[in-house]
Parts: structure tokens; sequence; C-alpha cells
């Protein structure tokens, strides 16, 4: 009886010892993904703030062409404007029907 208590004990420490084991492997795994993730999220937040840097640049071509834009209308409205001496015609293509 001594003999199948000692048995059943070692029984138990190697199932407690083999979930240990797996329950490391699965942490190590996780730990990877984690990492792989955290890797990709800054690879991600270097895209974004390089696209932000790129659409500021955009934005600032666009208020130097709307300020020069302005200043050239300005000089118009100031020097007069020339009167048409025609509308102009406006050219669309007609699309046929079908």
């Amino acid at each position: 009886m001594e003999e199948k208590s000692r048995n059943l004990d070692m029984d138990g420490i190697r199932l407690k010892h083999q979930s240990i084991l797996e329950l490391k492997h699965k942490l190590l795994g996780t730990n990877f993904e984690l990492e792989s993730a955290k890797t990709e999220a800054k690879e991600e937040m270097m895209r974004s703030e390089e696209n932000i840097k790129q659409l500021q640049q955009l934005l600032k071509i666009a208020y130097l062409d709307r300020d020069e834009a302005r200043g050239q209308l300005q000089s118009l409205l100031n020097n007069g404007l020339p009167s048409p001496v025609s509308p102009p015609v406006k050219n669309h293509p007609t699309i046929p029907h079908a």
C-alpha cells in the first residue's frame, strides 16, 4: 500500500513538472508574440510619423500657393480687372446617349 502511495506521488510530481514545462513553453511563445507585436507597432508608428511629415510639407506648399493666389488677386483688384470682350466659351465634351 505504501508502494502504491509513493508511485501516485511520483506520478503527481511528473504531471506537475510536465504542466510547468508546458506553461513555460506557452509563456515563451506568448512573449515572442508580444515582442513581435511591439516591433510591428513601432514600425507602423514610424511610417505614420513619416506620412504626417509629408502631409505637413504638402500643406505648407498649399498655404504658399494660396497666399500667392491671394496676392495675385489683390494685385488684379487694385489695378482693375480687364473686361472680357466676349464670355469665355466652355468646351465640354458631349457624351452620346445610348
